[in-house]
This record gives C-alpha cells, sequence and structure tokens, in this order.
C-alpha cells in the first residue's frame, strides 16, 4: 500500500520559512519589518505577522526584499524543507491538490492532467539558484549600512 505523503502549499511554506529564518537570525517581526521598511517596502509588525500566519500572501517584490533582508535566497524561501533542507512535505501550488485521491503526488496517475504536488528537492531545479548570496549590514535604527553579494552562505 502506497504511503500518504504529507503535503503543504507554497504559501504556507513562505509563511513558515519567513518565522524560521527570522528566529534564526535573532530577529523580532518589528525588525524585521523595519527592515523591509528600509528596501521600499512598506510593511508594519502587523505585517510580519500575517505573513508568518499564513493570513497574506506576499508579493513577488516583497519575496525579493524578504531574501535580502533575511539573509537567504528565494529558493530557501520556497523550499518546504525549511532552513534545515533534510526533508520535508512534498510541495503544492494551491489547495486544490489536497483533495486528491491521488495516492502518488508527483504523477498523474488519474490521468486527469494534474500533478497535484512534487517532492521538496525539486525546488531548487524551479528556482533559479544563486552563488552569489546577499551579505547585508544593518544598523541599530534598521537601515542598510552597506551591502554586496558573496559566496558564503549564510545559514
Amino acid at each position: 500500500m502506497d504511503q500518504v505523503r504529507n503535503i503543504t502549499t507554497v504559501a504556507e511554506t513562505v509563511a513558515s520559512n519567513v518565522r524560521a529564518f527570522r528566529q534564526l537570525r535573532g530577529m523580532d517581526q518589528a525588525a524585521l519589518a523595519r527592515r523591509m521598511e528600509a528596501l521600499g517596502i512598506e510593511w508594519r509588525q502587523g505585517t510580519v505577522s500575517e505573513v508568518e500566519r499564513n493570513q497574506r500572501n506576499v508579493t513577488v517584490a516583497e519575496l525579493l526584499a524578504l531574501a535580502f533582508a533575511l539573509g537567504t535566497t528565494i529558493e530557501q524561501l520556497v523550499d518546504p524543507r525549511g532552513p534545515e533542507r533534510i526533508r520535508g512535505p512534498w510541495l503544492s501550488f494551491s489547495e486544490e491538490g489536497f483533495g486528491s485521491a491521488n495516492p502518488n503526488p508527483g504523477t498523474d496517475q488519474q490521468g486527469d492532467g494534474f500533478i497535484d504536488a512534487f517532492p521538496p528537492q525539486y525546488v531548487t531545479g524551479l528556482v533559479c539558484t544563486h552563488a552569489d548570496y546577499p551579505i547585508v549590514e544593518w544598523g541599530d535604527d534598521g537601515k542598510v549600512k552597506s551591502f554586496g553579494f558573496g559566496k558564503a552562505q549564510p545559514r
């Protein structure tokens, strides 16, 4: 008998990873909001809270700014394995696939032309990977003091 796989949406994954990377960086929600504000994204602490609770979707511009503000990459923000990148749930673009009777996510076993989810290791192939990572020095006031790109991947 096929094993039922845990599946999460892209929105749920981004919400969880924003929280995880923020906490790894030792930041509170207000500090992340200040960084976003310094990047021209009008966020407040409540906005961060809504994003982390999956009550608000992020735009592409916000996703780019989040990667910059959190010192990570878009790939890592959409990876369902989280910061540890060890294992995680399969990824679905929406909740539509959740009701599927397909016992093998990632396949069109039902012949309906839909693939309801795919394994987390395929996220890398969907997102342009970068050899360089943003290196940002933040001031106590939440503003960018300096920035550049480097080879060392921050955790």
